[in-house]
């Protein structure tokens, strides 16, 4: 028998204490191609490929400014290098990635060297 929070979240509404994802309407992955792009964003991941390896984000809408470049690193070892026009930056954008591991984290666009703790 189903219950309030199944039917709940099967209507895309969490459960009573719980908060809703968040939304983000761009999505890069980076299976079979080690490399994605779309709304002024690209990226790419160090190799190999995998299909759980993800970079999420609300796109802008006129994405301008000088070009920027974060790298992501897991464990201390680069694995993904994003190139972003820089108002993602300055209008501090948020992002997600999920790891290779299935980890995410959650940051904001910003130049040079991101540690995402996973």
């Amino acid at each position: 028998m189903p219950t309030l929070g199944n039917a709940l979240r099967r209507l895309g509404r969490p459960p009573k204490g719980h908060a809703a994802p968040p939304l983000y309407d761009t999505v890069l992955t980076f299976s079979p191609s080690l490399s994605d792009s779309d709304a002024g964003v690209s990226a790419t991941a160090a190799s190999p490929a995998d299909a759980d390896e993800k970079f999420e984000f609300n796109a802008r809408a006129f994405p301008a400014g000088q070009p920027r470049t974060m790298t992501l690193t897991v464990a201390s070892v680069a694995a993904l290098q994003v190139d972003f026009p820089e108002d993602y930056a300055t209008a501090a954008t948020v992002f997600r990635y999920t790891s290779k591991a299935g980890g995410t984290y959650t940051g904001v666009f910003a130049h040079g060297t991101t540690s995402t703790g996973l």
